[in-house]
């Protein structure tokens, strides 16, 4: 709203708060035509401000905190102020709009850097003339060409690599580091029930191996279960070695990485193990 009112004033525009206040209450209400009507709010205010579940997740914890990469997104920021000043009186600016809002969103939520990298290379790109004629002076400009080129090549040799490499899906699974023969394992056994698995691994469980039931996938981040208790919070309580939050669970079979070691697991034997995950079942 105030990138709006910098615009408007600049081009001699009206600019009527009445509009914007309608139109952020419009959408409030548009939220409410839901089966949960405030419901939907509740739990939203809930899982952000009650619980510090989101923290565990590397995705969703603040960008702001880690040097150098705050450094360079706060250079970016003064470039793209200095951009707004110079060029707002000429560009509508929807394009600084989002851009703003993904840039603050980028310092409190890690997952949320690539979009603003996009849209301040975009923003970059559309209000900076960059005149390069290759044909004069060849020679003083033959290494950006070699270095450019060389850019594209590789990302050129990368993408055929990955397409060669994905001709078998299960090989690319391999090469990814996802428990392929670990979870045909758990299959043959019948080992369906119970299961305890890495948080990265469940939704490639529920893709490939449908029949069971995972423990955790990253839908499950504000999930609850029974008793109220965050699914991802008992998750990372077990791998801090507070085995209580594994007794509340019937866990019978652990699928984990090949090198994870979890006291709560001593009671486990392993009955399988690969390169890339091992399986370990309850002893009776």
């Amino acid at each position: 709203m105030g990138i709006d009112f910098l615009w408007k004033s600049a081009n001699r525009r009206s600019w009527w708060l009445a509009n914007r206040i309608y139109t952020i209450g419009a959408a409030f209400l548009g939220t409410l035509v839901t089966p949960y009507h405030l419901g939907l709010w509740q739990t939203v205010i809930k899982d952000l401000s009650g619980s510090k579940i989101w923290t565990g997740i590397a995705e969703w914890t603040p960008i702001a905190k880690y040097f150098p990469t705050n450094a360079l997104f706060a250079l970016s920021g003064l470039i793209f102020i200095y951009m707004l000043l110079t060029k707002f009186k000429k560009v509508e600016p929807v394009w600084f709009l989002v851009g703003a809002g993904i840039f603050c969103s980028a310092f409190l939520v890690n997952n949320l850097s690539f979009f603003w990298v996009a849209i301040f290379i975009f923003v970059t790109a559309r209000n900076f003339d960059f005149k390069l004629n290759i044909m004069s002076d060849f020679w003083a400009k033959l290494p950006i060409v070699i270095s450019t080129s060389a850019v594209f090549l590789a990302l050129i040799l990368n993408l055929t690599a990955n397409i060669i490499e994905s001709a078998s899906l299960e090989v690319r699974l391999k090469l990814d580091n996802y428990p392929v023969q670990a979870m045909n394992f758990i299959k043959q056994k019948g080992f369906t029930h119970g299961l305890f698995n890495e948080y990265a691994w469940g939704g490639f469980i529920d893709w490939q191996f449908s029949g069971v039931k995972v423990f955790i996938d990253g839908r499950m981040t504000g999930w609850r279960n029974a008793n109220g208790r965050y699914i991802l919070a008992d998750y990372l309580s077990i791998w801090k070695g507070e085995c209580e939050s594994l007794r509340n669970y019937d866990v019978k079979v652990v699928l984990i990485k090949k090198n994870q070691k979890n006291v709560c697991f001593e009671a486990f034997e392993k009955v399988y193990e690969d390169s890339i995950a091992k399986v370990l079942v309850r002893s009776q």
